[in-house]
């Protein structure tokens, strides 16, 4: 389902900044009920980390014809990275 009120609220390449407003934004959020999605392409196993950390239940899938694995299949994120 799609809003059509929805709208980028930051685009960046810096990671840090991408994590910290997303955080305040769902500090700020009354989330009950609601699904959030967003796309990210983690370069870095660093960068992988401390995004599994801010949120660590979230649902994700690996891209890339030499990558496979997901959340719903138990894989572990860190084992889909290019960089495995």
């Amino acid at each position: 389902m799609s809003n059509s009120y929805a709208q980028a609220v930051l685009r960046t390449t810096n990671v840090a900044e991408a994590l910290r407003v997303a955080g305040r934004l769902l500090a700020l959020a009354d989330t009950g009920g609601l699904e959030v999605d967003f796309e990210a392409l983690v370069s870095t196993t660093r960068e992988l980390e401390r995004l599994t950390k801010v949120m660590p239940d979230a649902d994700w899938w690996s891209y890339g014809a030499d990558r496979h694995g997901s959340s719903r299949t138990g894989d572990s994120p860190s084992d889909c990275s290019r960089s495995s």
